[in-house]
């Protein structure tokens, strides 16, 4: 009577990208003779995959950002990192990428010099828009649960130390900056128009002087 081998079954961890975090799945493979080769080159393609797919994520949302900045992720808790994408603007994002990847995702692009950066683990925020509120509230939670403060960063592609992030953050934002123009535009017409509705009635005395004392000058001829 032939004696079987039975293999157990190996697990294997495959992380991919979802919702903007990382997600590690567990798949169970059976190892066996020759399918063993088999399944491991399947792990291999799965694994590349999914972190090509990451990659690509993040170019992406680099693509369309005005600032990126990182921010220590070590003692953060999942509790944490969700306060703070529910307190973000609208078109900044949260997301938790190994510091491999990111550092393929910026190779031989404008964001390359942040590599600075990519020490420990980091929590990256991708600003589209409204880059006043999103450092706000990364510093105002910091300061409350009297954690570090911003590591650093890059603004459309120039590389920025915390310092430089703050600066940036406090000045005007484009909607504030519309604001002050469409404003400073509403009264420099309304000045305008004061003054040209001016300039007929100046021109009218003027007229009116000139004629009286051309008339006075006639009187004076004839007498």
């Amino acid at each position: 009577m032939e004696n079987f081998a039975f293999a157990a079954p190996i697990s294997v961890a495959i992380s991919g990208f979802n919702g903007g975090s990382v997600v590690t799945s567990r798949v169970a493979f059976s190892r066996s003779g020759t399918s063993r080769r088999a399944t491991i080159h399947m792990i291999s393609e799965a694994v590349i995959a999914k972190k090509s797919a990451i990659v690509e994520s993040v170019k992406e949302r680099l693509a369309v950002s005005e600032m990126v900045f990182a921010v220590p992720l070590d003692g953060l808790t999942v509790a944490n990192v969700y306060q703070l994408r529910q307190q973000l603007p609208e078109g900044t994002s949260a997301v938790s990428i190994k510091n491999s990847l990111m550092r393929r995702a910026i190779a031989e692009s404008k964001w390359e010099a942040m590599g600075d950066f990519l020490q420990q683990s980091n929590l990256w925020f991708f600003v589209q828009e409204d880059i006043k509120q999103s450092v706000d509230v990364y510093t105002k939670f910091a300061k409350t649960a009297k954690r570090e403060g911003i590591k650093g960063g890059g603004f459309e592609g120039e590389r920025c130390d915390a310092a430089g992030i703050q600066a940036i953050a406090a000045l005007p934002s484009k909607q504030e900056l519309i604001r002050k123009i469409a404003v400073s535009l509403k009264i420099v017409p309304t000045k305008l128009g004061s003054s040209v509705k001016a300039v007929p009635t100046k021109v009218a005395k003027a007229i009116k002087l000139a004629i009286a004392d051309e008339e006075e000058g006639s009187d004076a001829a004839s007498e």
